[in-house]
C-alpha cells in the first residue's frame, strides 16, 4: 500500500514565490484574468510532477487541510501549488522551490516554463526581489540556484551572542 503524500505550506510562504499574468502583472493582475482551470494546470503538470494528495496550511501548531488547494511535485520542498474557485478557475500558483539538489531545480525549472505555454506569464519571488519570464529557463535556475546558494550559507553562519 503507498504511503499518502502530504504538503504543508506556513501561511506566510502563501504566494511568496508567485506566478502571474505577463501583462499588468506589475499592476496587480490577478492569475484568475487569464481563465485557466484546474483540469488545464493539471493536465501542464501532470506529466512532469506527480500531484500530492492532501495539502495542509497554518501557523504556528495550528494546521488546517486546504479543501480548493492542489500540489504537484518531487517533495514538500520542491513543488508547484495553486488554489481555484467554484467554477475551478485558478486563482494563485506559487512554488515552494526550497531543494538545492540539481534535479529539484531542474524538475522546478520544466514546472515554472510549461505553465509559461499555457499564457505568457512571470515568476516572482517577493520575498527575495527577483522576477523573470516563466518561460526564461535559464534565467529562472540561475536565479533559483543563486538564491539557494545563498540561503544554505546563511543556515550555516555561527550563531551571534
Amino acid at each position: 500500500m503507498s504511503r499518502m503524500r502530504e504538503i504543508y505550506f506556513h501561511e506566510d510562504d502563501y504566494c511568496l514565490q508567485q506566478l502571474l499574468p505577463t501583462e499588468g502583472a506589475h499592476w496587480g493582475a490577478e492569475l484568475r484574468t487569464l481563465r485557466i482551470t484546474r483540469e488545464q494546470l493539471s493536465a501542464a503538470l501532470g506529466p512532469l510532477l506527480p500531484v500530492f494528495d492532501s495539502v495542509y496550511t497554518g501557523y504556528g501548531s495550528h494546521r488546517e487541510r486546504c479543501t480548493k488547494t492542489a500540489a504537484w511535485g518531487l517533495s514538500d520542498r520542491c513543488a508547484l501549488l495553486a488554489d481555484w474557485d467554484d467554477d475551478e478557475i485558478i486563482l494563485h500558483a506559487w512554488g515552494k522551490f526550497l531543494d538545492q539538489d540539481e534535479e529539484a531545480i531542474l524538475t522546478a525549472t520544466r514546472a515554472v516554463a510549461v505553465l509559461s505555454r499555457l499564457h505568457p506569464l512571470i515568476y516572482v519571488d517577493w520575498a527575495w526581489g527577483y522576477q523573470c519570464a516563466a518561460s526564461d529557463s535559464d534565467t529562472f535556475a540561475s536565479m533559483l540556484r543563486s538564491k539557494l546558494k545563498e540561503l544554505a550559507e546563511h543556515a550555516h553562519l555561527p550563531k551571534k551572542g
